[in-house]
């Protein structure tokens, strides 16, 4: 006979996981459904890509008995934690004071234009720029940052040995 634990677990589960998808289709924003009402002036930017997997989540316990605590499981990819300067560079995405959660890449193949990095050239601290544009050259593979809050591209090749880590998150 199941003991009342394991009958009850997959039920708080289901709970949990439909609560999550019920929350998220109610903070979608209004006038973006499908979207329909979208401004067609604005213009695509690129985004970040998708550094984490439904894979990498692991339930990790229940707040009531509705919605569940979902950490990433990252520990095998290298997580590294920055805090801002304030250079206002990346501005509004973070700002002095932000704490930023990023991890190391494996390879060049993984990054696109969009994903905001860190990376080293010669100053005392890491920067952390979007990747604008990603090219080769007769040295390889390269890609050029930019700052969001910046009127222009930054003025340096970026090889990917450059490269500390890829943001995956921002706490504010």
């Amino acid at each position: 006979m199941k003991s009342l634990t394991s009958v009850i677990k997959p039920i708080l589960l289901m709970t949990a996981i439909i609560a999550i998808i019920l929350i998220a289709n109610a903070l979608r924003p209004i006038g973006y459904i499908d979207g329909a009402d979208i401004d067609p002036k604005l213009t695509e930017q690129n985004s970040p890509s998708d550094w984490t997997s439904i894979e990498n989540m692991r339930i990790f316990g229940f707040l009531g008995n509705l919605i569940s605590v979902v950490p990433l499981d990252l520990s095998n990819r290298g997580l590294i934690i920055y805090d801002v300067a304030n250079t206002n560079s990346m501005d509004p995405v973070f700002d002095d004071g932000s704490t930023i959660i990023a991890m190391s890449p494996e390879s060049e193949e993984e990054l696109v234009a969009g994903d905001i990095i860190a990376f080293d050239v010669g100053e005392p601290y890491p920067i952390l720029h979007r990747i604008h544009s990603i090219g080769e050259d007769e040295e390889g593979w390269f890609c050029i940052t930019k700052g969001d809050n910046i009127g222009h591209a930054d003025n340096v090749k970026i090889r990917f040995d450059e490269i500390n880590a890829v943001v995956i998150g921002v706490f504010y």
